[in-house]
């Protein structure tokens, strides 16, 4: 099964910051600039013809900072480096596809003085532990 935890291990590898400190997952410390990775809200289809492929999974990067061009810039590094266009194994997953929905939008000042900038992917995968087993 996808795990959100390994879009930030894949952050951390790209030198975008350290999990915990500037990378979070699900939650972020109000007033801290960094990165967020959020699960998307709703649920994962389930088709009982193919089971373990997901082709409607994703999810959400929110990226927080205090500069205009710097929450924009760090945006647009992040769709492209989450950019998988041809299938390739992602941990315990293999990857058809992950791509941004559109183009990172900055949202206005949060109440900590920050931008955000956000950017839904959309994701499709197999989940790989299936077919090892049989």
């Amino acid at each position: 099964m996808f795990k959100i935890e390994t879009i930030a291990k894949i952050l951390e590898e790209n030198k975008y910051g350290k999990i915990g400190k500037t990378i979070f997952v699900n939650t972020m410390p109000e007033g801290n600039e960094g990165i967020l990775i959020l699960e998307q809200t709703y649920g994962n289809t389930v088709d009982p013809q193919l089971p373990k492929y997901y082709n409607d999974s994703g999810f959400q990067v929110i990226v927080r900072n205090k500069k205009f061009e710097t929450t924009r810039q760090i945006a647009y590094n992040i769709m492209e480096t989450l950019t998988i266009e041809q299938s390739k194994q992602v941990d315990n997953i293999w990857v058809n596809q992950c791509y941004a929905k559109r183009l990172p939008q900055i949202y206005a000042r949060t109440e900590g003085n920050m931008l955000e900038g956000s950017i839904n992917f959309a994701l499709n995968y197999v989940d790989n532990e299936s077919f090892a087993r049989g």
